[in-house]
């Protein structure tokens, strides 16, 4: 059966997620330890989300395929100035949560 959430809507979570999580740390929310285990939480969640998309679409599916492609960059940044290790910066971060476009 298929994933009762679309698997990019998976995504989108799990990378808003990571990346508030880094914004809270940088702003000192958050300290190292407390903000690496909450992204740690996330990690393991999208493990988990990988079996079961897996499972559902296929070990060779492109579902799964761009799944794991589209996580990497939350988990695995290529840049220290990634917003998966810095956080958005607070006007990205304010027209985010705007309500008014």
């Amino acid at each position: 059966s298929k994933a009762l959430v679309p698997p990019q809507e998976l995504i989108e979570a799990i990378q808003s997620a990571v990346k508030q999580i880094r914004t809270v740390e940088a702003s000192g929310g958050a300290d190292k330890a407390a903000a690496a285990g909450l992204v740690e939480s996330c990690r393991q969640v999208a493990i988990e989300a990988r079996l079961a998309i897996e499972q559902g679409y296929g070990a060779d599916s492109e579902v799964l395929t761009e799944f794991e492609a589209a996580l990497q960059p939350a988990f695995r940044p290529e840049s220290a100035d990634s917003e998966y290790i810095k956080g958005m910066s607070m006007k990205a971060e304010t027209q985010r949560m705007s309500i008014f476009p």
